[in-house]
């Protein structure tokens, strides 16, 4: 996916909320008109909520390496070159405390790990070091993400709340490929084995919006849209997040809800340790449980 892609995808978001909030956050009633009365439940009176489930992701991962940025590098896409799983169930875990009336501290954690072992066609060159086709390469991938988030109601009813939701995202990513027959840097190291990771952590600062509405006793429907493009010295990253749940609250401290994430993460020069670029697209569907009191 292309910038421009990512940002008319976050125009249209924006466009979306903006709608919604106008809708949510209508004009007062008229004179005469009975005033709207607060619903039997509502999730604005918990103070704390713990969510844990499942995130069944469907994922693409490339590196895009050179050695001397004026050179054409390597394209690794890690599913379609090494096999990797393009789609995984992992855990999910998320933790809201909600201190007053307008504003809460969003915790969320999410990870993937995969590896796989393929013959290549074509030579890779992975930072400095060269994998020469034909030979049998494992590759292994993984991705931690740390989410923390502080959001701020500007405006709010008995039904519907939105805000603003300033935070930062940690990437915590690591890849490896690890050679297992024939040369590298080509052919003078014979059936010898070579190991190329690249590790990194890469914090990035995130604006969003946030927008929750109560529109059925017990069942709500909450959206959240992330971005941010960081750029200064030698650092540049952009990230865009959009995330839609339905929440529903049957008994008096538990709940279950459903949605649906995407994620779109690209670092460049700064975070890791060779020339190139790390791009990361995750997005599928939530299934968890929800314990909440106040």
């Amino acid at each position: 996916m292309s910038h421009g892609c990512s940002s008319e995808s976050a125009k249209k978001l924006f466009l979306l909320i903006y709608l919604l909030i106008a809708g949510a956050f209508h004009l007062p009633a008229e004179a005469g008109e009975p005033p709207v009365q607060p619903p039997s439940y509502s999730y604005l009176e918990d103070t704390y909520d713990f969510h844990t489930g499942i995130f069944s992701q469907q994922l693409n991962t490339q590196i895009a390496v050179t050695r001397d940025p004026s050179l054409p590098g390597t394209l690794i896409d890690f599913e379609s070159i090494f096999g990797l799983p393009d789609r995984q169930n992992r855990p999910w875990f998320e933790f809201n405390w909600r201190p007053g009336t307008y504003s809460t501290l969003r915790f969320i954690y999410f990870d993937t790990e995969r590896s796989g072992t393929r013959s290549i066609s074509k030579d890779i060159r992975f930072g400095e070091v060269t994998f020469i086709a034909p030979s049998t390469v494992s590759a292994f991938n993984s991705a931690r993400y740390y989410w923390l988030s502080y959001q701020y109601l500007f405006l709010r009813n008995v039904f519907n709340e939105f805000g603003i939701s300033p935070g930062v995202m940690v990437a915590d990513i690591k890849s490896r490929l690890s050679l297992q027959a024939a040369g590298v840097n080509g052919g003078t190291d014979p059936g010898s084995e070579r190991n190329k990771e690249v590790s990194f952590i890469a914090p990035i600062p995130l604006l969003g919006l946030y927008l929750s509405s109560q529109f059925m006793p017990r069942l709500f429907l909450k959206n959240t849209v992330r971005v941010m493009v960081v750029s200064w010295g030698g650092y540049a990253a952009n990230l865009f997040n959009y995330s839609i749940n339905f929440e529903y609250n049957p008994f008096k401290n538990w709940g279950i809800g459903t949605g649906y994430s995407f994620s779109r993460l690209e670092i460049t020069k700064g975070f890791i340790n060779f020339n190139g670029t790390f791009t990361s697209e995750s997005k599928g569907g939530l299934l968890y449980l929800k314990y909440f009191f106040s």
